[in-house]
């Protein structure tokens, strides 16, 4: 792997000579951070993936940590439920001291069956704003900044009956990402 080299801003001012050290950490740089060396601004995707079912009137959370390094990511979300049930997804985030409040994206107007709806959209990490596509609109979330290390979406059911059963995946694409070695 190529190696990351911080250049200086001493050594780029209007007074500094080019030096074969200068020149080799320009030519170097993009390299190493594309193979995502340490050091080195982060350029690669990190994909995470969850998924599962859930029975009843239930909560089940679905958690994506290591977004330490990441400015934000892209996400897409399905969902699929059936019997007599309300969904509701929440958003939150932790910045190290526990997850914020849960803000509500989406709540189930009436229960019935879905075969299979799509949510997709970006996050801001610094903002904590959720972006919806298309143009359906957006969300804040309590926690944001660079602290946020972990991002949970939860999807609850209200009104269960018997046999209800809702189903998720959830795939995450951060900005940035990380070395994949």
């Amino acid at each position: 792997m190529t190696t990351y080299t911080a250049i200086a801003n001493t050594d780029i001012d209007q007074d500094s000579p080019v030096t074969q050290p200068l020149m080799t950490a320009m030519r170097d740089n993009p390299i190493a951070m594309a193979e995502g060396a340490s050091g080195a601004p982060k350029l690669r995707t990190k994909n995470v993936f969850g998924g599962g079912s859930a029975s009843g009137d239930v909560t089940t959370n679905y958690d994506f940590t290591g977004l330490d390094n990441f400015g934000g990511a892209r996400f897409f979300i399905e969902v699929s439920y059936t019997g007599s049930l309300i969904p509701v997804w929440e958003i939150s985030a932790d910045a190290g001291a526990g997850f914020g409040a849960a803000t509500t994206f989406f709540g189930g107007t009436s229960s019935g069956s879905v075969s299979s709806q799509l949510f997709q959209g970006y996050w801001n990490k610094i903002t904590g704003s959720f972006e919806f596509e298309p143009g359906s609109g957006s969300v804040t979330v309590a926690n944001t900044g660079s602290g946020v290390t972990t991002l949970r979406f939860t999807t609850r059911t209200t009104l269960g009956t018997g046999g209800a059963t809702i189903t998720c995946y959830i795939y995450l694409m951060p900005d940035g990402g990380e070395s994949t070695t």
